[in-house]
């Protein structure tokens, strides 16, 4: 039987093939044939669910010569593609091959995965159809033909995708997110979905409680946030097999683009995602807004049970352990004057020594920077706080002076280099937002944080 190290080398040999196949998938685009296209995309497909299994089986500790047989068929697969490329004329005798002993060699392919480009949208609160046009209109001109982004790397929603969490809503994000992926066709695992205060359906939570007089409920159904005082007799109870429905209809739109990785989980200790970007980014994606609803509208905080199992999972997976970027993203903010934000920010510490770097958040409608620093020293562990404004909330929702905004993140080396949009007018224009004031006569429309 294969020794313990060959089967670490086929675990590394799996992770190079997984690069392969994303530089495969993006150099698919230069293919003229839609019907090639397709082809090729679905093979591709079908060799990232076979290496996912292969993984999955590996980390369970089977070790069999069936395995062993699968991962060979998975690594002819991979040959047959890329021969399928080269067949097509494309260029791409530069990029990375695959080695015997599994190494990656140096070169362009790693300068190429080392330049991203990372969408992040917040409090877009989708309305109508018509809306949804019109937004995507004016965000993919501003995108290719202002900042001449031909390549999305990454998309990430912190939050209020909907307005009051209909599904009428859901089908105007749906709308508004099928067109970005036309221009940019992104995996599953490269879009990040958290919910935000107005994912949660309010019809639903209502539904959720029920009128009983006070000298009939249960010790247990009287406990704090757990029912609304209607008179001095009578009190609203929640029902717990109820409550988690009032995020189903916002489940449903996430499961339609990150379902088939996992789908949402209405136990709240289960709602978090893990996803990786490029190379070496982890993306942890938390609820903020999980004890919200109706009547209980300013209890934004991160479930400890949550955090808890993400960072197990973080911990227990080489695949994520080893990501040199961890970023987490949720929707409510820390500091803010308002009683919505996140009050018990301990958490934050937890994220520290795990060693993520940044957090991505919305909510406010101002675009916003800072740092949580977890050490004193210069070099010591810290967070770097990326706050994105509003998308397309209404003009009444709007802060004093703030227009709507989006952020752009470019990656590059070890340069984080965030970009603020601003548009003045429902129907305008995208242009810079020149808020970043660098010295007593400089003041840009980014910022630049350096990866420690």
């Amino acid at each position: 039987m294969t020794s313990q190290n060959n089967w670490q080398n086929l675990k590394d040999l799996l992770a190079l093939w997984e690069e392969k196949l994303i530089f495969l998938e993006r150099e698919k685009a230069i293919i003229d044939s839609p019907i090639e296209q397709f082809e090729l995309v679905k093979r591709i497909e079908e060799c990232h669910i076979k290496i996912n299994d292969i993984k999955k089986r590996l980390n369970e500790g089977e070790r069999s010569f069936e395995l062993i047989k699968r991962i060979e068929e998975c690594q002819k697969e991979i040959k047959r593609i890329n021969s399928q490329l080269e067949s097509l004329k494309l260029e791409i005798d530069s990029q990375p091959s695959m080695t015997k002993t599994g190494e990656k060699q140096q070169g362009l392919f790693q300068e190429i995965k080392s330049k991203m480009n990372i969408l992040h949208l917040s409090d877009i609160h989708f309305g109508t159809l018509d809306q949804a046009q019109l937004w995507y209109g004016q965000l993919i001109e501003d995108l290719q033909q202002n900042l001449e982004i031909n390549q999305l790397d990454g998309l990430i929603l912190s939050g209020d995708i909907a307005n009051k969490s209909t599904p009428e809503e859901y089908e105007s994000a749906q709308h508004f997110l099928d067109e970005l992926l036309k221009d940019f066709p992104l995996k599953s695992e490269q879009i990040i979905i958290v919910p935000g205060n107005h994912d949660l359906n309010w019809q639903l939570s209502r539904q959720a409680y029920s009128l009983k007089y006070k000298d009939e409920c249960h010790s247990n159904e009287l406990q704090e946030g757990f029912y609304i005082p209607i008179s001095d007799d009578v009190v609203s109870i929640l029902n717990p097999q109820k409550y988690p429905q009032r995020f189903s209809n916002f489940k449903t739109f996430y499961d339609r683009y990150k379902g088939n990785i996992k789908e949402y989980q209405l136990n709240p200790e289960e709602q978090y995602s893990l996803d990786i970007f490029g190379d070496n980014i982890l993306i942890l994606g938390l609820n903020s807004a999980w004890q919200l609803d109706h009547h209980y509208k300013s209890r934004a905080s991160i479930n400890d049970n949550t955090l808890t199992n993400a960072l197990n999972e973080i911990r227990r997976n080489d695949t994520y352990k080893k990501r040199s970027l961890k970023i987490a993203v949720w929707h409510h903010p820390i500091n803010s004057p308002f009683e919505d934000r996140i009050k018990d920010s301990n958490f934050l510490e937890r994220l520290a020594v795990n060693d993520f770097k940044l957090f991505l958040h919305g909510h406010i409608h101002r675009a916003e920077n800072d740092q949580f620093r977890y050490d004193l020293n210069i070099d010591g562990r810290k967070l770097h706080r990326i706050c994105a404004g509003t998308f397309g909330a209404s003009t009444k929702e709007l802060n004093t002076g703030i227009p709507w905004q989006y952020n752009l993140l470019k990656i590059e080396n070890r340069t984080i280099t965030v970009y603020t949009r601003k548009k003045e007018s429902e129907n305008g224009a995208w242009e810079g937002d020149f808020r970043w004031r660098y010295g007593r006569n400089q003041v840009l429309d980014y910022y630049t944080i350096e990866e420690p």
